[in-house]
């Protein structure tokens, strides 16, 4: 006799097919948005230079 929360080779393999894309999507997704911020970032990093440079007397 099995256990009953274990999943016959079939269910398996349907969760499997399952999980799967939904994984790749989060993976993806979360990779875009970091680079979203790293974009973000690096204006942000920029506009400071620049006022950095703007305030500084020449």
């Amino acid at each position: 006799m099995h256990k009953t929360h274990h999943l016959n080779h079939r269910q398996a393999l349907v969760y499997g097919a399952t999980l799967l894309p939904v994984n790749t999507f989060f993976k993806l997704y979360l990779r875009d948005q970091e680079r979203a911020q790293q974009k973000v970032n690096r204006r942000q990093g920029m506009m400071g230079d620049q006022a950095v440079k703007n305030s500084s007397p020449s």
